[in-house]
């Protein structure tokens, strides 16, 4: 599966993968080729979850399976035609592993040049439709870890690679990780 050993090289080197894809019409085809594929690396499949042609798919390296605590829970947010179509929206995965909670949402937002303010609100809706176990709070407040991936259809106009890794931002994001370990 050469294509599958570009997009995730060495697999077992991690304790757990990922993945989210959005616009799949073979999504079934797709995941089990997955399976296979992570299988062959002593990785399994902890649990997939989809809403229309939106789905995230988790895997854990065989040997940490035991590090589990409780279920996965997977939950959607449509926010397509009339906020009820789920080919805008999300899809979440959530639990605790190794006494961490992991908040995952995959994504898949409005596109169009001027709707960068509907894509906010729509990433804004996601977010606080997509609850956990304490539903009175958003998920990034209360996970250890929260991914927000996806087909986000953010546009970078005119800004070239270096232009960006030279943004005070970006420079300081090495600072505000060793202060966050």
């Amino acid at each position: 599966m050469p294509v599958l050993d570009l997009m995730i090289p060495r697999p077992s080197d991690h304790d757990l993968i990922i993945i989210c894809c959005q616009e799949s019409h073979k999504r079934k085809e797709f995941i089990e080729r997955l399976d296979k594929y992570m299988l062959s690396h002593n990785c399994k499949q902890i649990d997939n979850f989809h809403m229309w042609e939106i789905f995230i798919v988790g895997y854990c390296k065989n040997s940490q399976q035991q590090l589990f605590n409780g279920a996965i829970t997977t939950n959607k947010k449509a926010c397509g035609v009339g906020k009820v179509l789920g080919n805008k929206g999300g899809v979440q995965m959530y639990f605790n592993y190794n006494d961490m909670y992991f908040n995952f949402i995959g994504t898949h937002l409005v596109h169009g040049q001027g709707n960068r303010i509907k894509r906010d609100e729509m990433a804004e809706d996601v977010i606080k439709a997509l609850k956990t176990e304490r539903q009175e709070m958003d998920p990034d407040i209360i996970c250890d870890y929260n991914f927000f991936m996806g087909d986000l259809n953010y546009r970078m106009d005119n800004t070239t690679f270096e232009e960006m890794i030279n943004t005070d931002k970006i420079k300081m994001a090495p600072e505000l990780i060793d202060l966050i370990d």
